[in-house]
């Protein structure tokens, strides 16, 4: 992969021999081209460009001038928009779209061991409950220690994947979620300062154990180190620009991200006391659905110092049974999931998911499972609603902080009168909760085609249509196999699915094409149409940067008839990108014939004596 300069290096000479920026009237790209609309085509240096490194052809056609650069040009692209040109990019994802493919692309890398640490630290807790296991001996603090360091240490753990998604060096991620942990500004003194500017820490004291400070702040620091990269000195800028970037980022943390979001908890716990105190009901119902995005935000500290006050001046809590539903609503929504995936990877993490969100950790069901689905996410916000809203009306109190899931149940037994009617009211709110979240997960989801064949070596069609062979293709990129060798479908429907389990890698702006990288290695562009960048918003996406896959889960819509009745060319190549990875690319349908969604259409042939490769 090239490194960030040589991107612009690329872009500055490809501005130049198109005639400079003078002759450029606009400028976009789709998957894997730059579109250029030129005052004067005579003026750019074809043959040139086509031997240029990092260029892999030129192709001129329905007067646009395009520069073939392969899965890197959006990178090529943003440093020709930092050279100064301008172009409108339509259809960009929403940002609330791009918030949920950030949360969830950062936390898949560490799903596997949060399951491991959420069991253990539920296995733990139920020995010591039954007596089992002594709390403040040497076994106990080790495993505990493992078990809740991950959660403690998230910060640092979330530094280094979201530097990974936001294209930063991972270990400028790591260091700002080891600064944001580092004990002694864990515990800083009311009204210290960083240069005459108070430090406000958020309301549980500290940034362990919290999501979004850290993730906005390698945000940020990503947007700085791209700013600063190419106007830093070659030969420092090794460690200047990690310098620079941590000085600048640290403080930015500190003061700004801390104090909005104390800000913000303080606004949200003067109206949860509030709405409780208007209609228990209605507040139990409003915390219940809204917790797990109190979770997502780090917003959900608000409750801890609201229940602590209410322990030791009430002798009880109101506010912690409205959210003790959740984790087994989200726990519900997860296992009926898992019975109607025939993802086996899927099935795996739903096992511990499941296990782990019994014991009050939901983490691998939320963001494995249920958010990345979305509606299982709303059903499981949907039955915690219930339970809330259920205990409020039955005005079931909590009398000691205790565990989550099945280990808080005890926290509802009255200690002044022994009565288990508490208890019994949570069990009830818990069970109507579970219910809903389970049925409308299990009756109302639907898996994406579960038809595909589990070959590793075989790609399914992503769309019904006619299969051709790229020879037939009427453009030069594809026809020559510049991009990769594959197949072309004259589709029959508008409807585009996921060829295999995998992650989108990118989508052009107008929506027209997609690039997926495959769990089986291969990585598949799916280019609708020849020239349908000019067709504007005629693509709905259903899919964003980052987002994992099933096979066959919807990735687009667009209106076969209305595109193909304005003149456009709606054959749609599909074509592995990284053939290099394989022996051999083969066509596993017949040219000519009518293919079915997510039927079989490509074969992958291993390289000799290994099975087809991992995603990289």
């Amino acid at each position: 992969m090239k490194h960030f300069n040589d991107y612009h290096a690329l872009a500055r000479q490809i501005l130049q021999l198109v005639g400079g920026p003078s002759n450029v009237i606009s400028v976009n790209h789709c998957q894997t081209r730059l579109r250029f609309v030129l005052r004067n085509e005579a003026l750019a240096d074809t043959a040139t460009l086509q031997q240029l490194d990092g260029v892999l052809t030129v192709v001129r056609r329905g007067g646009q001038y395009m520069v073939v650069v392969g899965s890197q040009v959006p990178q090529v692209y943003a440093a020709l928009m930092e050279s100064g040109l301008s172009a409108a990019l339509p259809g960009q994802v929403s940002p609330g779209k791009a918030f949920l493919s950030t949360i969830t692309g950062v936390f898949g890398p560490i799903l596997g061991v949060m399951s491991a640490t959420g069991i253990l630290k539920g296995v733990l807790l139920l020995l010591a409950s039954l007596g089992l296991m002594n709390t403040s001996g040497g076994a106990w603090r080790v495993l505990y220690g493992l078990a809740d360091s991950l959660f403690y240490f998230l910060p640092v753990l979330l530094g280094y994947t979201a530097a990974l998604h936001f294209d930063l060096d991972p270990f400028v991620g790591l260091l700002l979620g080891l600064t944001l942990c580092y004990p002694d500004l864990t515990q800083l003194e009311d009204g210290i300062q960083f240069l005459g500017m108070p430090i406000q820490l958020p309301s549980s004291g500290s940034y362990t154990t919290s999501v979004l400070p850290v993730l906005f702040a390698v945000w940020f620091a990503s947007r700085l180190a791209k700013l600063l990269a190419p106007r830093l000195p070659d030969t420092i800028r090794s460690f200047t620009l990690p310098l620079a970037t941590l000085l600048v980022t640290v403080p930015a943390t500190f003061l700004v991200i801390g104090p909005v979001s104390a800000g913000l908890s303080e606004f949200l716990a003067q109206w949860l006391e509030w709405l409780y105190h208007l209609s228990p009901a209605a507040a139990g119902t409003a915390i219940g659905g809204l917790w797990q995005l109190m979770v997502m935000f780090g917003l959900h500290w608000t409750a801890t110092p609201l229940t602590i006050s209410h322990y030791s001046t009430l002798g009880y809590d109101f506010l912690l049974p409205a959210m003790y539903g959740t984790t087994f609503a989200q726990t519900a929504a997860a296992a009926a999931v898992c019975l109607k995936t025939q993802d086996k990877h899927t099935r795996r993490l739903g096992a511990a998911a499941v296990f782990s969100g019994l014991a009050g950790i939901t983490e691998p069901a939320m963001y494995g499972i249920t958010l990345p689905r979305r509606l299982p996410f709303t059903f499981s916000c949907l039955g915690a609603a219930i339970t809330g809203g259920y205990l409020g009306w039955a005005g079931v109190y909590s009398y000691q902080i205790s565990g989550q899931g099945v280990f808080g149940l005890t926290s509802y037994i009255d200690p002044a009168t022994g009565s288990l009617a508490g208890m019994g009211q949570a069990l009830i709110g818990v069970g109507l909760g579970m219910a809903f979240a389970f049925v409308s997960t299990l009756l109302l989801y639907h898996e994406p085609n579960a038809e595909l064949p589990a070959d590793r070596d075989l790609l399914a069609s992503p769309m019904a249509g006619q299969v051709l062979p790229l020879e037939q293709v009427a453009d030069g990129a594809f026809r020559a196999g510049v991009l990769g060798p594959g197949c072309a479908i004259r589709p029959s429907e508008g409807r585009v699915a996921a060829p295999a389990a995998g992650r989108v890698l990118n989508l052009s702006p107008t929506g027209h094409a997609i690039g997926l990288s495959c769990d089986n290695g291969a990585e598949v562009l799916i280019h609708v149409g020849l020239d349908t960048a000019r067709a504007g918003h005629a693509f709905q996406l259903h899919v964003e940067e980052g987002q994992q896959v099933l096979p066959g889960q919807l990735l687009m819509e667009f209106d076969l008839a209305a595109l193909t009745a304005r003149g456009l060319d709606l054959t749609t190549p599909v074509v592995v990108t990284n053939s290099e990875a394989f022996d051999g690319v083969l066509c596993a349908a017949e040219s000519g014939a009518n293919v079915a969604l997510s039927a079989p259409l490509l074969r992958l042939i291993p390289k000799s004596g290994q099975n087809c490769p991992e995603p990289g």
